[in-house]
């Protein structure tokens, strides 16, 4: 909404990461290869806290590609640059104003209620021997994910928005607008 309305650049990271995980195997970052091998199974049936830690440093290790990618894209024109691995500790070591970032995380309810209606999520899981604990492993990697994210967030002194869905995507929209002086 913010891209079409001010005419900002999007980058949408999730776009890349199989590409980040593949050039940081191919570099021989250790746990980009070590993620790149893991069958379905291996990557969601494993203790959800291990999952969550992994995550938090595999950001660290896919970063300078995606800074490179961002710096090639740059052009002048205001970017909306969405994933998360946009962590706040990433961004405040690159020198990211709290100005100029959000940490936006859903509820472990509405991550949960969201991801069911998914149907992209069930396929993708349709390779693991236990879907219905990969899927729980995954909701609450996630639940554990954004509760260190919106931590970091806000001891950084980062703008935060939780999404529990009691908001519309409108409210939401006009909420970052707000922050955000647009």
């Amino acid at each position: 909404m913010l891209v079409n309305k001010y005419q900002f650049q999007y980058f949408k990271v999730d776009d890349y990461l199989n590409a980040y995980t593949e050039k940081g195997a191919k570099d021989g970052k250790p746990l980009l290869s070590k993620v790149s091998k893991m069958t379905l199974d291996e990557l969601w049936l494993r203790n959800p806290d291990i999952q969550n830690q992994e995550e938090l440093e595999l950001y660290w290790e896919m970063f300078e590609y995606i800074s490179a990618d961002l710096k090639s894209r740059a052009n002048g024109i205001p970017m909306v640059a969405e994933g998360a691995v946009f962590l706040p500790r990433i961004m405040n070591k690159i020198g990211i104003f709290q100005t100029n970032y959000i940490c936006i995380v859903p509820t472990k309810q509405f991550q949960y209620e969201q991801y069911s209606k998914r149907t992209w999520v069930s396929h993708y899981l349709s390779g693991c021997s236990n879907k219905e604990l990969a899927f729980e492993n995954w909701i609450q990697r996630d639940y554990l994910f954004a509760s260190a994210v919106l931590e970091n967030a806000k001891k950084l002194g980062y703008h935060t928005l939780v999404v529990d869905g009691t908001r519309s995507i409108d409210e939401n929209y006009l909420a970052v607008e707000k922050l955000f002086d647009l």
